[in-house]
């Protein structure tokens, strides 16, 4: 197993997102929000310096930043594609699916087995909100060419974060994902969001986390994997039981402060 993140080169700048990770955020965390930054930065890893491991390897996870859009990270996966290793390896690619194409689908063909993780937390305004400067068209799209072109050694699964900014409106993504999505699980795959803290669900206030909590309730109604809908309200238990009110107006403050950041460069 080898798991590898070229470098923090991303094409969006996700709401609970670190510079870390995506180097476009430096500008806005830094001038505009004043947090902590961080500088880009690459590992120097080419396929040649695995040679003596390759044999070896059964699966090999790629995260980013975005690996469909770094040069480096396609790059890997088109020259590994190409050697004699690749139709024993299981591909795991963490994306924003802002990016795909055919020529790319061609090349993870030929792994023994592709997954793509694909990272989105909402729908619509909300979802282009949470993942700016990302537009919703443009994944649904994206998703709908994914599932033309998709092959039998394929898997997809959505890996979503449950935080503040996305509550109210997880409901309509459990009911998106269905209609396009819902295979093999029967749900997206829900983290809690860990940092920072003054995103987390529990800082909404009690009517609007109510509110919230019916809507994935409701969604979940007609949900036939019962495995995967026990995992989740042991998860949204959990979440019910962490109330951070004392953090709602620190919220707040952030999200105001990101969307005028926004349209100021805009303007």
């Amino acid at each position: 197993y080898l798991d590898i993140t070229f470098n923090n080169d991303c094409n969006l700048e996700c709401m609970m997102g670190s510079p870390l990770y995506s180097y476009k955020l430096n500008k806005l965390y830094h001038k505009e929000l004043n947090l902590v930054h961080a500088p880009s930065w690459q590992l120097d890893l080419k396929l040649l310096g695995l040679a003596t491991i390759l044999a070896q390897l059964e699966v090999i996870t790629l995260t980013g930043g975005e690996p469909l859009v770094s040069k480096r990270s396609k790059t890997f996966i088109k020259d590994l594609s190409s050697t004699e290793f690749a139709s024993q390896i299981t591909l795991r690619i963490f994306t924003n699916l802002t990016f795909i194409n055919l020529e790319m689908i061609n090349i993870l063909k030929k792994f023994k087995k592709v997954e793509l993780l694909l990272s989105i937390d909402s729908v619509g305004k909300n979802y282009e909100l949470i993942r700016y400067p990302a537009s919703w068209d443009k994944l649904v799209d994206n998703i709908d060419f994914l599932n033309e072109f998709r092959f039998p050694h394929l898997d997809v699964h959505l890996h979503s974060v449950l935080m503040a900014s996305n509550w109210t409106h997880v409901g309509e993504l459990i009911k998106f994902y269905s209609s396009k999505l819902a295979y093999p699980n029967a749900l997206p795959i829900f983290v809690e969001i860990d940092t920072p803290s003054f995103l987390h669900p529990g800082v909404l206030p009690a009517k609007e986390f109510a509110v919230g909590l019916k809507n994935i309730e409701d969604a979940l109604m007609g949900i036939e994997s019962e495995d995967e809908v026990r995992s989740l309200c042991i998860l949204l238990e959990k979440i019910s039981q962490e109330k951070k009110p004392n953090l709602y107006l620190q919220y707040k403050v952030f999200l105001n402060k990101l969307i005028e950041a926004r349209d100021g460069r805009h303007e």
